[in-house]
């Protein structure tokens, strides 16, 4: 009965997320009976396989999301994001990620953070001037400010057998008090496709349920996040896009802002550095509600002649079609 019950839920699950990528990656004209998907997807959903074990384990239409190739311009990353992620960020309900902390336990470890010589955070070292407009702390243990660091460093089950650790890892610092997410260096323990890795493994999971955790211990507002830092950005997708949006011209705090009804913010948010945060809300509004970014920051700091780019994104509520 138990087993009935279980795969009665997975499978409603499966249909409910399929049903919604349906209807969010419908342009005006599918909803009329023509195209169902956008120009730029429809050669890659012809050639989409789907392993059985990713079927079996596929909690919500999302999963797809994250196979698919970021966008190549700012034109077509508005487009993925519109019909990717906002009818998702604007509706009521969503497919719900419901890991929990002792499953992220289960192959993950939290490990003291590396702080700085006076307990000074990655991000307080690297982007101080932000962090002081923002009125966020730099250091940790002030106004809630927590230093994390997940790594995964157990074996994990695979296809019934025993898995190394990936050592892959997400550090960073938050404060649910001061209302900031800033996710500092990261590596993801899923690094090619049909490579290994546990469940959780994706940032918008182990990040969330890290400020889940801190809200709870310390009385705070689940629901008070205003700011999430993806700091030092490296990935080449996102800075391709980032320099097209910028026109190659970054700048130092307080950098270029991007309204999300802008077709800049909306390709920056479906990067490889802006799809996890969205997710993040996504993925989560029983617990944070409806939660949508409004606008992104791109600005820059300098140590000598190394240049480091960030992204800033501004958290608020969603009052629907933006």
């Amino acid at each position: 009965m138990a087993l009935n019950t279980l795969v009665t839920r997975l499978w409603y699950r499966i249909v409910l997320g399929l049903a919604l990528l349906g209807i969010c990656q419908a342009s005006p004209a599918a909803i009329r009976g023509e195209q169902a998907y956008s120009k730029y997807d429809s050669s890659l959903l012809q050639n989409l396989t789907v392993s059985r074990r990713e079927l079996d384990q596929l909690d919500d239409g999302l999963h797809f999301l994250s196979k698919r190739a970021p966008p190549v311009d700012v034109a077509q990353g508005a487009e993925k994001a519109e019909h990717e992620l906002f009818c998702y960020l604007r509706a009521d309900t969503a497919p719900h990620s419901d890991w929990t902390i002792d499953q992220l336990n289960n192959y993950w470890t939290f490990e003291e953070y590396p702080a700085a010589p006076g307990g000074t955070t990655g991000s307080g070292v690297l982007m101080p001037q932000a962090l002081a407009a923002l009125n966020i702390p730099q250091k940790a243990g002030e106004k809630g400010v927590t230093g994390f660091y997940w790594v995964q460093n157990q074996e994990f089950p695979w296809q019934g057998r025993d898995q190394l650790a990936t050592y892959g890892f997400y550090q960073g610092s938050m404060s649910v008090e001061a209302g900031y997410i800033s996710s500092e260096w990261s590596e993801n323990p899923k690094q090619k496709a049909g490579a290994p890795y546990p469940e959780p493994y994706k940032l918008s999971d182990v990040l969330f349920l890290e400020w889940q955790r801190e809200a709870e211990d310390n009385g705070q507002n689940i629901k008070n996040l205003k700011y999430f830092f993806r700091v030092n950005v490296v990935n080449e997708d996102s800075l391709r896009i980032i320099n097209e949006a910028t026109g190659n011209v970054i700048k130092e705090w307080p950098g270029t802002s991007f309204d999300m009804s802008t077709p800049e913010g909306k390709a920056i948010l479906r990067t490889p550095n802006g799809v996890g945060v969205a997710y993040f809300l996504i993925n989560h509004k029983p617990e944070l509600g409806k939660r949508i970014p409004t606008k992104v920051t791109v600005f820059k700091t300098m140590d000598g002649a190394k240049q480091s780019i960030h992204l800033l994104f501004y958290i608020g509520v969603s009052r629907g079609r933006r």
